[in-house]
């Protein structure tokens, strides 16, 4: 089903890495439990996995995720599925920290921290669980291929991982604290804000070509476009229309590491023009579409 799996690098007690490097031959299904209360740092890469999560009959979660994109996740007593694509090379790093050691390391810095992660520092864990989405920053990047390249076979490889897997979270700290710093008064999402985000989402990674209205996106999770704009970023962290930005960036490579030509990619991932589509990779991933093309043809 596909060349790679999953290698799991332990590090310190209540800290481990997972790597997940490998391009299935057909479409593929992962699924696993959730019995541990662990706090889940998870980063795509390359490539996209639609990921269900369920927690007894409630359906927690239900969304792509794709390349340039990660988050914090804690969810006990769950059951997981990841669907991925035929010949899709799906690139992803992991962290799984216990709570005990969690609370060891950000103790000093848990009250700038988001309510979710200040109360698990505390002890005090929701059995509900949270998802904290992130976006991968260009420093984040920069660590997660540093320990992509450590070598497994050096006697000092746990070391050099230990120290980068503390950097990296450390980044992600720092990016939710500056996020909740200038954040305004938290609005409070019910069961239904909840599941109409949930369509939302479907229906955007549904029409990347064709951008549904804001209008249309409001009818469909129930609500205000002001309340959807609003609840929007406080669940996914960018507004509606940077999540379908990313995601038609996200598609365009994908298209191109296919084979598609720069102007094909354009026009199915739903850009204007080929030029448009030059500026926006580039803002995004410091290459142009050419430039990609040509490093990838090494």
């Amino acid at each position: 089903m596909a060349a790679a799996a999953l290698t799991h690098v332990p590090l310190r007690e209540g800290l481990e890495l997972i790597i997940q490097d490998f391009r299935p031959t057909g479409e593929m299904t992962l699924r696993f439990s959730r019995e541990a209360s662990a706090l889940h740092f998870g980063y795509m890469l390359k490539g996209r996995v639609h990921t269900v999560i369920d927690q007894g009959r409630r359906r927690f979660f239900n969304s792509p995720n794709l390349a340039g994109r990660g988050g914090v996740l804690f969810l006990p007593h769950t059951i997981s599925q990841g669907h991925y694509q035929a010949g899709d090379h799906v690139l992803g790093l992991s962290v799984d920290v216990s709570p005990r050691l969690f609370g060891q390391l950000a103790e000093d810095i848990s009250p700038a921290l988001p309510d979710q992660l200040r109360d698990l520092v505390k002890g005090a864990r929701s059995s509900n669980g949270f998802v904290l989405p992130a976006t991968i920053t260009a420093p984040m990047n920069a660590v997660l291929r540093d320990i992509l390249a450590i070598r497994r076979d050096s006697p000092c490889a746990g070391l050099f991982t230990e120290a980068k897997v503390l950097e990296l979270l450390g980044l992600q700290m720092e990016q939710f604290i500056e996020s909740h710093r200038h954040a305004g008064p938290a609005r409070a999402m019910d069961r239904a804000d909840r599941a109409g985000l949930r369509r939302v989402l479907e229906m955007l990674g549904a029409n990347l070509h064709d951008q549904p209205s804001l209008l249309d996106m409001a009818r469909e999770a129930g609500m205000s476009h002001g309340k959807l704009n609003i609840c929007f970023k406080q669940a996914y962290g960018v507004t509606v229309f940077e999540w379908l930005r990313q995601a038609r960036l996200d598609r365009a490579r994908e298209l191109l590491g296919a084979g598609c030509s720069i102007a094909e990619a354009a026009l199915l991932a739903g850009f204007c023009d080929q030029s448009h589509l030059n500026r926006c990779f580039k803002r995004r991933f410091g290459l142009t579409p050419g430039q990609y093309l040509r490093a990838r043809r090494g």
